[in-house]
């Protein structure tokens, strides 16, 4: 048995049906579906779903600068993970780098 989903159209103020699956294709695809007096009706987003795209984009870029990050900080590692000439540690070793060893890169 089919869900339906009692919808008002906002032209005319009738009642009508949707089986609930097509109402959530219509919702998801955005497309125009008409009441039953022939004025179309279209779902648009939401401001949470607007929200929600935005704060997915964000997380994405986050993703990215995090990664392009690692591998930036990848490049003044040490493999050994401390200078072989001098007593410091990774989180000095840009610095270091820089300081006594910038002519050798």
């Amino acid at each position: 048995m089919t869900t339906q989903t009692t919808i008002v159209c906002g032209a005319c103020g009738i009642q009508f049906s949707l089986p609930e699956v097509r109402r959530a294709d219509l919702k998801k695809s955005g497309d125009t579906f008409y009441c039953p007096n022939g004025h179309p009706r279209v779902y648009k987003p939401t401001e949470v779903d607007e929200l929600q795209a935005k704060l997915a984009c964000a997380q994405s870029d986050v993703r990215n600068l995090l990664k392009s990050n690692e591998d930036a900080a990848s490049l003044y590692r040490c493999p050994f993970g401390d200078c072989p000439h001098f007593a410091f540690k990774r989180h000095v070793m840009r610095r270091h780098i820089s300081k006594h060893h910038g002519d050798e890169r």
